[in-house]
């Protein structure tokens, strides 16, 4: 997960735009977006997500690259620590 001021200064115009649309009206293009529909106690809604060709992170001071990785994408900032969350299996996909 990953918070939209930080997604949009990674992704090209188009598709920032097109997230950006999916957050006022729940529209989109093409599919370069993918809907996910999450829930919790108190909300309940639709994300945008993108899929990227790759991600590379590091890991042990080394890079890694992650293949088939969708990244959902929120409007609101994670926290001031983090602009993006991954999953535990992200990290057990990259091994050592």
């Amino acid at each position: 997960m990953c918070d939209y001021n930080t997604v949009k200064n990674i992704v090209d115009k188009d598709l920032s735009e097109q997230i950006y649309n999916f957050f006022i009206d729940g529209t989109y293009e093409n599919n370069s977006i993918i809907p996910v529909f999450y829930g919790d106690i108190s909300n309940k809604g639709i994300l945008p997500s993108i899929k990227p060709d790759n991600v590379f992170i590091m890991k042990n001071g080394k890079r890694k690259e992650l293949k088939n990785t969708a990244i959902v994408v929120c409007r609101q900032k994670l926290s001031e620590e983090y602009q993006i969350i991954f999953g535990k299996e992200i990290f057990n996909r990259i091994g050592n």
